[in-house]
């Protein structure tokens, strides 16, 4: 089952005999061709030609090298992709909203400095969805993390994942240990600041790492090998614990 939306943008001189070429070399790089969209570009008589695509991955570098090959073809102007939306994943966190999305790709941009728009959205956000809203950001971001990593496409373990793609992801910003398929956390920028030991006894700030426990589902939801899987947190720093404790349970 294909995974991802991919398009391909490429400038043209001339259109006939492309789409056929193109569409083989799509076929021989494990794409599926779904659509095209031919429009003239503006201020040229060059055209913009979008070959609409879907694939488990991306063959970027081959992409790069057949398709200027074709006679016709002046250069490919992009190659982007989309992770296809998981059914399981979204019926769980739903689908994002514009503010969402926005918030998304500035943590991408801003990556690993993070802290402060991700608090002032957590922050702003009903005591009551928190959880659920400042999680599905999690999981979008790490979607978006993952999207092209070399080291999911062949992974048909948790562990794995979590040791070679979770924690490298997580380096600058957390201190990671993995244990089966269990993620520890020692020191994370994601752990709720206690304003007092009040706080604490009284709950007003014992906030969980929403984040956090969604952007491992959203990782681990791109190993196309594994199982669905779902993350808790039993444990955490927010709440008295001596750490971080992410479980990633199969279901």
């Amino acid at each position: 089952m294909s995974t991802h939306y991919i398009n391909i943008v490429l400038r043209v001189n001339s259109f006939s005999g492309v789409l056929g070429q193109a569409a083989a070399i799509l076929m021989q790089s494990g794409l599926n061709y779904a659509r095209h969209q031919l429009k003239d570009e503006s201020g040229t008589s060059h055209k913009i030609l979008t070959l609409e695509t879907e694939g488990n991955t991306i063959p970027n570098d081959i992409l790069q090298q057949k398709l200027p090959e074709i006679n016709g073809v002046i250069e490919v102007v992009s190659i982007t992709s989309k992770p296809k939306e998981d059914s399981k994943l979204m019926r769980r966190h739903g689908a994002l909203n514009d503010e969402e999305e926005q918030l998304i790709d500035t943590i991408i941009d801003v990556w690993p400095a993070i802290l402060t728009p991700l608090q002032a959205y957590e922050d702003s956000c009903p005591r009551k969805e928190r959880e659920a809203k400042v999680t599905r950001i999690g999981v979008y971001v790490g979607i978006r993390q993952a999207i092209h990593h070399p080291l999911l496409k062949d992974t048909d373990s948790i562990y794995h994942a979590l040791h070679t793609v979770v924690v490298p992801a997580l380096k600058k910003i957390a201190e990671c240990e993995v244990e089966g398929d269990e993620l520890k956390t020692t020191v994370s920028i994601f752990s709720r600041r206690f304003t007092n030991s009040m706080d604490l006894l009284f709950s007003q700030e014992n906030d969980k790492c929403y984040f956090l426990i969604g952007f491992i589902e959203g990782i681990l939801s791109q190993a196309s090998k594994l199982p669905s899987t779902y993350v808790t947190e039993p444990k955490c720093r927010a709440i008295g614990d001596q750490y971080c404790l992410f479980k990633v349970n199969i279901g």
